[in-house]
This record gives structure tokens, C-alpha cells and sequence, in this order.
């Protein structure tokens, strides 16, 4: 079996981010689409790096080529490739946006794509119910970034997930409580909401009046 032109070479996060959209699309991108949505367009090096994984493939069916070790390759043979080289990657390119712009008219042009994505989260949808876990982090996450102000977001977060485990039942029971309350709270807005009512969502889930009264209570007095 020939050898692989592709050694391992270092990562680099621009190309592997064009390599990934071309070549192994992501969980967002493998979901099924909206009817009749636009599939968005490729470039004329996204075209051109899909064609060098296409054909290594091609030679080399059975290794497994990583995203980083082809990317480089792909930067450099671009690079020095001619206008005249490049040409048809950028008529490849020129189609593709052709049907894409086509694909656009049909769904009822930019703005109503642009509509649909701004419609797409109603702003007056109810806010979900929280769960216990949120309401104990909101409460004690100022007294974990006060004691470790150098931390970073995924470090509080750590250190929140560990003393949540360190909860006994009784403990975790008032932030239980709070998440019913919640709960009961959103599938009220939801069932207006759905029904067509005019009345106002709460704009946040802590400005459910029996949650917020709780959370008071428990930041102002946290021995009690």
C-alpha cells in the first residue's frame, strides 16, 4: 500500500474550521433542515481543500486522515498555485452561489430568510423552567468567585457541580422546591402563551415572585 503524503502536522484552527464545514459537517449541519432553507455557500478554497481530501481518499480508502494533518497541506499547495489553477474552484464557487442566491429567491428572498432567523426564538416565549441545580448555582456562585476571583468560568462551574454532590437531600430540597415553583410558573406562561393570551411573560425566570422571594431570602440570610 503506497504511503500517505499527509504526515502529522500541528493544528492549525482557521483551516480546521474550513476543513471541518467542507469536509465533516457538524451536528448543527447534519440536522435536517428547514423545508426549502438555503444551504449556505462554499468558497473557493473550500472547494479546493474538499477536492484534496476527496481524492487522498480516493488513494488511500482505509487510513483515517485527521483534519490537522491535511489543512497545512492544503494552506500551503494554495498558495502557490496560479490565478489560472485557482480558476475553476472559483467557477465551482460561482455556481454555488448562483444556487444558493436561487435557493434564497424561492424561500422569499433575503429578508424573509433574514426574518425567519430573527422569528425563529420568539422574544415573547415563555423563559424554560430552571432546574434546582441552576438556582443553587445562582446563589452561591458569587461566594465561590469571591473566594477564587483568578478562576475562570469552567472553574467556578467545577467547583459548583462538586458542591451541589455534596448536598444531602434535605439540603437540595429548598432549591428543589424553587424549581417546582418554577415549573409551575413556565407551564402557566406556556399554556397562555399557546392559547394566544395577552398577558406578559415574567421576563426572567427569577422574576417569578415566589422563586425571587426564596432567592432573597436565602442570599440575605444563608444560616437560616
Amino acid at each position: 500500500m503506497p504511503c500517505s503524503p499527509w504526515p502529522p502536522l500541528s493544528s492549525c484552527p482557521i483551516l480546521h474550521a474550513v476543513l471541518s464545514l467542507v469536509v465533516a459537517p457538524s451536528k448543527k449541519q447534519t440536522m435536517v433542515r428547514e423545508a426549502g432553507k438555503p444551504r449556505g455557500k462554499t468558497s473557493p478554497y473550500g472547494f479546493f481543500v474538499k477536492m484534496c481530501y476527496e481524492e487522498h481518499k480516493k488513494k488511500y480508502p482505509s487510513e483515517n486522515v485527521q483534519v490537522t494533518e491535511i489543512s497545512k497541506k492544503c494552506s500551503e499547495k494554495w498558495k502557490t498555485m496560479t490565478q489560472q489553477e485557482k480558476q475553476r474552484f472559483y467557477e465551482l464557487a460561482q455556481k454555488d452561489r448562483e444556487r444558493y442566491q436561487a435557493e434564497v429567491a424561492a424561500y422569499g428572498g433575503e429578508d424573509a430568510l433574514r426574518k425567519r432567523k430573527r422569528n425563529k426564538k420568539d422574544p415573547n416565549a415563555p423563559k424554560r423552567a430552571l432546574s434546582a441545580f441552576f438556582f443553587f448555582s445562582h446563589v452561591k456562585r458569587p461566594d465561590v468567585q469571591q473566594g477564587h476571583p483568578e478562576w475562570k468560568v469552567g472553574q467556578v462551574a467545577q467547583e459548583l457541580g462538586r458542591m451541589w454532590k455534596e448536598l444531602d437531600e434535605e439540603q437540595k430540597r429548598e432549591y428543589e422546591d424553587m424549581a417546582v415553583k418554577d415549573k409551575v410558573r413556565y407551564e402557566k406562561e406556556m399554556k397562555e402563551y399557546k392559547s394566544g393570551g395577552k398577558k406578559q411573560r415574567l421576563r426572567t425566570n427569577f422574576d417569578n415572585p415566589c422563586v425571587k422571594l426564596a432567592l432573597r431570602a436565602k442570599i440575605e440570610f444563608p444560616n437560616e
